[in-house]
């Protein structure tokens, strides 16, 4: 269980919040309704560092559907 069981923390800074497009909001409503396992952090961390791979694999990127498009309306 303490191997399969852990938490995911990720941290941001406000610039990297604007810079990456992360809507925090999101991010937390998709940690309280969904359980992720460590097979996202390659996909998750690779979408973060803009890194294009065919082993990449949106489904599995847990920022995926979490990032605000560039409007007027947002910073």
């Amino acid at each position: 269980k303490e191997q399969k069981h852990i938490p995911m923390l990720f941290w941001f800074s406000e610039t990297m919040k604007r810079l990456d497009r992360i809507d925090e909001n999101c991010l937390r409503r998709k940690a309280a309704d969904e359980t992720v396992s460590h097979d996202v952090l390659f996909h998750s961390v690779t979408s973060l560092l803009e890194i294009e791979t065919t082993l990449y694999r949106p489904e599995r990127d847990v920022f995926n559907g979490c990032r605000y498009s560039l409007r007027a309306d947002k910073p």
